[in-house]
């Protein structure tokens, strides 16, 4: 990846959601479209600019990774459910070239609830070390506590908000 931009990823255990922001799925939900169409729109909208770019040019934005690599994420959701809301700003990186957003959600008897991260890393160093990732933001959200709660929903959410922070923490 270039200088200028930074090359970004977003990781979920969704198979769903990771194919909607794709677009290798259809969505057939009204709601969940308005969602998906958010971010499809977020991506879209820093990638003409030149603010992000894939990993690699010929791959997508987004990722599925099995439940047992998303564990972060999968604890702050899970933190999200047993509190309110969890919130942490870990620090800035000014010389960032690549920044990942990992998602979560779930839902408990009546409660649904998202948790991501933000992390960014600088390339490769002169001794060809891979990059290495710090943590610079983490959030647990409970969703709902009404009894509406719903998994996928929630896992959609969590990579909507995911993908704000991530745009978000590049423009401040």
């Amino acid at each position: 990846p270039s200088r200028s931009k930074a090359a970004a990823c977003i990781v979920g255990d969704s198979a769903a959601v990771i194919g909607w922001i794709n677009g290798l799925k259809n969505v057939n939900i009204g709601v969940y479209k308005i969602y998906v169409g958010q971010v499809l729109s977020a991506l879209h909208g820093a990638y003409q600019p030149g603010l992000i770019e894939p990993r690699l040019p010929h791959l997508d934005f987004a990722v599925h990774q099995y439940s047992e690599f998303n564990k972060m994420a999968d604890a702050l959701a899970t933190l999200g459910l047993k509190t309110q809301n969890y919130v942490y700003h870990h620090q800035r990186c000014s010389d960032l070239c690549f920044i990942r957003a990992c998602f979560d959600g779930g839902c408990r008897e009546a409660n649904s609830a998202a948790g991501f991260t933000i992390e960014t890393a600088v390339p490769k160093d002169e001794t060809n070390h891979e990059p290495f990732w710090t943590l610079v933001f983490s959030v647990g959200l409970r969703i709902c506590h009404d009894g509406s709660a719903n998994a996928v929903a929630a896992e959609l959410f969590g990579a909507q908000q995911a993908v704000l922070a991530l745009l978000s923490y590049l423009l401040h």
